[in-house]
């Protein structure tokens, strides 16, 4: 059924999606969602194919799930942890399915391990601070003028009780919003979000 050949193409795209991500390529989150479309996609086609380790659809459904995990967590959605938790949940049934009844291992299960192993580094091995600057600053191909990401970096530094580092992120925002001639609004904002920093009044981002 051609519906489970997009279990492959599902994972390359989300692959693709994921590693643009570190650069802060636009529309990485795009491909990541297409992905796991593709994703659900060969799980629809594997369950009205019928049951079988042929057609393994628990174990779609972990990779499935594992992937949506870690793109919940890596883009700071607040369902991240009921995502990781139904992913971890998937991923012991599908053990159960492989020990029980003696399943090969394949690659599909090595992609559930690989990206729920990272999904628990980026979720519980980092602070939230440091999991935005790898993923969005470090590698960024507009590190020296992308202010918007800087002045969101200085709230999650803010967020981690890491004051100092988030006022001078903050700083670093205004004087990059400054050199590329930004609109008033962004220079009144994250000027506000610096004394924010100072008084330590600063509430939401916004």
């Amino acid at each position: 059924m051609i519906l489970m050949r997009m279990e492959v193409p599902g994972i390359l795209i989300f692959s693709l999606g994921f590693g643009l991500k570190f650069f802060h390529i636009p529309h990485n989150a795009v491909l990541m969602l297409l992905g796991l479309l593709c994703l659900l996609l060969s799980l629809m086609g594997a369950l009205m194919a019928g049951e079988g380790a042929q057609k393994r659809p628990v174990s779609r459904l972990s990779a499935m799930l594992s992937l949506a995990a870690l793109l919940c967590v890596i883009k700071f959605f607040p369902v991240h942890d009921y995502i990781l938790l139904l992913a971890a949940l998937a991923f012991l049934w599908t053990v159960y399915l492989l020990v029980s009844k003696k399943v090969k291992l394949n690659a599909i299960h090595y992609v559930s391990v690989f990206a729920l192993a990272l999904t628990v580094f980026f979720r519980f091995g980092v602070d939230r601070s440091d999991r935005y600057f790898i993923l969005n600053l470090k590698y960024s191909v507009e590190q020296s003028t992308d202010f918007i990401t800087w002045d969101k970096y200085s709230w999650m530094l803010y967020l981690d009780e890491r004051a100092d580092e988030s006022l001078q992120a903050s700083e670093k925002a205004l004087s990059i919003a400054q050199r590329v001639d930004a609109d008033k609004y962004w220079l009144d904002l994250i000027d506000g979000h610096g004394v924010a920093i100072r008084d330590k009044t600063w509430e939401r981002y916004h």
